[in-house]
């Protein structure tokens, strides 16, 4: 109840003046405290010796070497790639519309032989594959089978084997060829590999083809046989980013070194020297003074309250208020030069 009469007889003078006194009190112990928590600076760069050993005032993330193991891991993921069914299909096509095309070329070559020696009194039944074709065809008919197979390039033999065969030949021909590349097409085949592969599959030719009919079986597949593994740039970085992701950040704890006395300062430790604001002309950590003022306000004020609530006699004696203020600003002070010593050495240990 005297606590109460005393609230009621305070003026608003002396209330006044307790908060101004608080308010002087709190400024005057931050001041210390900042002092206290300030690094100190030192003068070196990358490359020199430190002069002391220097230890991290809080935790803090090496940057520089977290983002190099990140970059280590990304570098070990290897390319993704996928299998492109349509290049599968387009291959398919491609090789199937050749012997189609080739097909129309043996019927209009074995009609115009047909034609020609059907008047003859020695013309029999027709075997394509006892004809000499090679004087039976002219330079034009030979230009016509060249472009309408799309291959200026195609050999004297290779047409006159492709007037040998029949169609049921062809079409054999046709699903050797096609099972050859369907199976190298479902193992998958890469840019880089594309030479061996067509070399491979012209070795296996070999063994049903020869001379010219090997040209038939060969050539649209050296043509139309394409890369079906594309490379997959969205999984590759998805993959890589995951991989860089499962690496922890590289860490220094409160109170762990930084760098040794004597010691040649790398990059990553500058980096980390001065992320802490004890090397060079910036670096300050505004925010380390900003949380402490913000705690030093809470404590102030949850004090402050405390007082007005049960110690109100207090408030309203403002010389026993600025001596409350003197001993916190002299324990303070005192606390300070001992924390740089060692924090372990403080009155609050004493009582």
């Amino acid at each position: 109840m005297r606590d109460t009469a005393v609230k009621r007889m305070m003026s608003k003078k002396r209330l006044i003046a307790a908060v101004l006194v608080g308010a002087v009190t709190l400024l005057v112990v931050f001041a210390l405290i900042a002092v206290s928590i300030t690094p100190v600076k030192y003068d070196i760069a990358v490359g020199e010796v430190a002069p002391a050993t220097i230890t991290a005032s809080r935790d803090i993330v090496d940057e520089i070497s977290t983002e190099a193991a990140r970059a280590e891991a990304r570098a070990a993921v290897a390319d993704i790639y996928t299998r492109d069914d349509k290049v599968t299909e387009k291959v398919n096509n491609n090789i199937a519309g050749y012997y189609e095309a080739a097909r129309k070329q043996v019927e209009v070559l074995h009609d115009a032989y047909v034609a020609q020696r059907s008047g003859s009194v020695y013309y029999g039944e027709f075997n394509p594959a006892n004809v000499n074709w090679d004087s039976f065809l002219t330079s034009s008919m030979k230009a016509s089978v060249r472009a309408a197979l799309d291959d200026p390039g195609m050999p004297d033999s290779a047409i006159v084997a492709l007037a040998r065969v029949t169609d049921s030949e062809i079409t054999a021909m046709e699903e050797t060829v096609l099972t050859e590349v369907e199976n190298v097409l479902a193992r998958g085949v890469y840019e880089e590999d594309l030479v061996a592969e067509l070399n491979s599959l012209e070795g296996r030719l070999r063994q049903h083809y020869s001379f010219g009919a090997l040209y038939l079986a060969y050539y649209p597949v050296e043509k139309y046989l394409t890369a079906n593994m594309v490379y997959d740039e969205a999984a590759t970085e998805a993959a890589r980013e995951a991989a860089a992701q499962t690496v922890p950040e590289v860490k220094y704890k409160q109170n762990q070194t930084v760098v040794t006395a004597g010691e040649v300062v790398t990059e990553e430790q500058y980096a980390v020297l001065l992320a802490l604001g004890v090397v060079g002309g910036e670096g300050v950590d505004y925010s380390l003074y900003v949380g402490m003022l913000l705690l030093l306000l809470l404590v102030f004020v949850a004090y402050g309250f405390y007082v007005y609530q049960f110690e109100a006699q207090v408030l309203a004696d403002t010389r026993k208020l600025m001596v409350l203020a003197s001993i916190l600003v002299v324990v303070v002070g005192i606390s300070v030069p001992l924390a740089r010593l060692d924090p372990r050495i403080l009155p609050a240990l004493f009582g």
